[in-house]
């Protein structure tokens, strides 16, 4: 867990505009902050759709992503896709303040709920940190066939950001 925050703290841009809120890093050692992992993969696709360049090269598209004020956060910090689902649900629960605590700094313009599943929690931290006026948006997790779902989503409300200049 420590190599992941770290590595996540590495990109978080100087002013956090679009927070991207995801239930936890993946239980096979991939994250996104290292561009390895499923979510990386099609919020790349999407962006890439959009701003019609290539991030490839040395995990260009984090430094991107983070220059234009995204950041990846996690509900959990610990891998939870390999749990019960009742096990997965109560750690969920669980994490709401600590979720809380970490987002109240940052004072984004919008957020991004990566799986519906989580909604209530997200929206629960988001309350406890003051940011309840936010705007939250929900965007299925891609996997188990949504990715293309996730990619047009995502895509669409990409656009929007930019029209109203949240993001260039």
């Amino acid at each position: 867990m420590v190599y992941r925050e770290e590595e996540r703290k590495r990109h978080r841009p100087p002013g956090v505009r679009v927070l991207f809120i995801g239930e936890s890093p993946p239980a096979n050692g991939t994250f996104f902050c290292r561009g390895d992992s499923n979510l990386w993969r099609y919020t790349h696709e999407a962006f890439r759709s959009i701003y019609g360049a290539d991030f490839d090269q040395d995990n260009g598209f984090c430094e991107f992503f983070m220059s234009i004020g995204c950041y990846p956060e996690d509900l959990c910090l610990d891998p939870l896709n390999r749990l019960a689902d009742e096990e997965r649900r109560r750690i969920c629960e669980a994490s709401v303040d600590s979720l809380a605590e970490r987002i109240s700094p940052l004072s984004p313009e919008g957020v991004v709920c990566v799986k519906a599943s989580i909604v209530r929690q997200v929206e629960s931290a988001m309350a406890k940190a003051g940011l309840q006026a936010v705007p939250l948006h929900k965007l299925p997790f891609p996997s188990c066939g949504h990715h293309q779902e996730y990619v047009r989503a995502l895509t669409t409300l990409i656009e929007e950001l930019r029209t109203d200049g949240v993001i260039m």
